[in-house]
This record gives structure tokens, C-alpha cells and sequence, in this order.
């Protein structure tokens, strides 16, 4: 387990488990995949059966129904991206602050 910030003086008590971070982003970009895969916008395709008004209307239905899984899917996988990076950033962070609180003295 890849805990940061384990309460010494810099981190005021403050942990974070990248583990948990990128297990999370993982879930959100793997939801995001099963729903742009998962053939929502299908249900959609009997609508040029409707005449008229109807037509229409579903027409209109799976326009909008279309571009909210689009969006869906979209802000899904922003935020694991965004997960990903900050759990990166957190190991990063670290290995800086390693390297320059490292005692001088010190073999390497």
C-alpha cells in the first residue's frame, strides 16, 4: 500500500493512498468505457417507425438521449484521467521531498 503524508510534520496529518486513487480512476475510465459500449443509443434505433409528431419527437429524444451518453462518458473518463494525474503527482511529490529532506551526510 502506497500511503503519502503519513502525518509527519510537513503533511499536518494529511494521507493519501495512491492505490485507492488509481483504483478509483480505473473504475471511473472502465465505467465510462461499458457505457459508450454498451449499445444505450440502440434502443433508439426503432424511432423511424414513428410518423408524424412522434417522429419528431423521438427523433428529438435520441438527439438529446445521444449526447447526454456522450457526456457522460466523456466527464466519466476526464475524472480518471484526473485521479491518475494526482496520484502521479502525489509520487512524485514525494520522491522530491525524499531527495531534498535526505540527510547530506548520508550514503545514497
Amino acid at each position: 500500500m502506497a500511503v503519502h503524508g503519513r502525518g509527519n510534520a510537513l503533511s499536518h496529518g494529511f494521507e493519501v493512498d495512491v492505490d485507492v486513487l488509481r483504483s478509483a480512476a480505473h473504475r471511473l475510465t472502465a465505467l465510462s468505457d461499458a457505457l459508450a459500449g454498451s449499445g444505450a443509443t440502440d434502443l433508439l434505433e426503432g424511432r423511424s417507425a414513428y410518423d408524424g409528431h412522434l417522429a419528431s419527437a423521438a427523433n428529438n429524444f435520441a438527439d438529446r438521449y445521444a449526447y447526454a451518453i456522450e457526456r457522460a462518458t466523456a466527464a466519466l473518463d476526464e475524472h480518471g484521467q484526473n485521479l491518475i494525474a494526482a496520484a502521479n503527482r502525489y509520487d512524485e511529490t514525494d520522491t522530491t521531498v525524499d531527495v531534498c529532506l535526505a540527510d547530506p551526510g548520508a550514503r545514497r
